[in-house]
């Protein structure tokens, strides 16, 4: 169940316009942020595939 509700929040992470507001919220939706797999999913959503391999040559 505990995996489920991290997938949910993935999700939710995923579709924000702006991070940033989630962010701000609590200390949870701060440790989300800093998940590579959740940033992954919000580049790729938001800028495309592109987009990430050109991030994660930096």
């Amino acid at each position: 169940m505990e995996s489920l509700y991290g997938e949910l929040k993935v999700e939710i992470f995923r579709y924000v316009f702006t991070p940033m507001s989630l962010v701000l919220l609590n200390r949870n939706w701060y440790s989300m942020s800093q998940d590579p797999h959740a940033r992954a999913e919000w580049i790729i959503y938001k800028y495309g595939e592109h987009m990430l391999s050109f991030t994660l040559s930096d």
